[in-house]
């Protein structure tokens, strides 16, 4: 996708257009150049995926297009209304952002990690990570739940972090088998056991603790209600098929 033109060939450069004044001289400008707020006009007719397009343009776009002030999470969330009316984002920003909800339901075709390309989406999506992944790569990025305790990981912390069950692991070749176990990013349980190890006093390390707990369960809470509509939308669509 990410080698999809923004223009065609033999259509005139979007980023370069000539405007004709009385003068009849010729002036060049260049979208680079416009306002936000131009840009935002702009950015109204266009599907998430010239979105995504435009994003990687320029430095100046993707700086744009990828943040997660309002007003851009707008334009996304215009644009997924528009021409994805089917997906409904039940996540909050601060959660999960627009950009983030249309790549994992939507854009995403590959690994984020080692960018292998990934055919069905629905099978790699692990919305407790946020991430869309292979199976080697989920492998090597998560940790089992009992494995971190032996590492005397503090039970408070992964109590209090998003994980996932049975994920695939590969035992053989062509063999799968699913373990009925908690995993977590490794990289973002380091990251939070730096955050709480740098809190000072007991009182400042269970105001974090009860924060981050609230901001998972409610995240978990988003996750269910998202996979109770789509097994709900799966099974209507069983009925239309068979009894009409």
């Amino acid at each position: 996708m990410a080698n999809k033109k923004l223009y065609d060939d033999d259509e005139p450069n979007l980023l370069n257009v000539k405007l004709n004044d009385n003068s009849n001289d010729n002036k060049s400008i260049s979208l680079i150049s416009l306002t936000s707020e131009l840009l935002a006009e702009i950015c109204e007719n266009l599907s998430p995926e010239d979105l995504y397009i435009l994003s990687t343009v320029c430095k100046k776009f993707r700086e744009f297009l990828w943040s997660t002030s309002r007003y851009t999470q707008q334009i996304w969330r215009n644009s997924r209304l528009k021409f994805l009316c089917q997906l409904r984002n039940p996540f909050d920003k601060e959660i999960l952002s627009e950009q983030q909800y249309i790549w994992l339901n939507f854009l995403g075709n590959s690994c984020q990690f080692c960018g292998i390309e990934i055919k069905e989406r629905s099978e790699h999506v692990i919305w407790e990570f946020k991430v869309l992944s292979c199976h080697e790569c989920l492998e090597n990025k998560t940790s089992r739940k009992r494995d971190l305790l032996l590492k005397k990981y503090p039970m408070e912390l992964l109590s209090c972090l998003p994980s996932a069950a049975n994920i695939i692991k590969a035992k053989f070749f062509f063999t799968f088998e699913i373990e009925e176990q908690s995993y977590y990013l490794t990289d973002e349980v380091n990251e939070k056991l730096a955050e709480y190890t740098a809190l000072k006093g007991i009182d400042e390390k269970d105001l974090w603790l009860k924060n981050k707990k609230n901001e998972t369960n409610k995240f978990k809470q988003c996750i269910n209600e998202m996979v109770e509509e789509k097994r709900n939308e799966f099974f209507l669509d069983i009925i239309s098929k068979n009894f009409t």
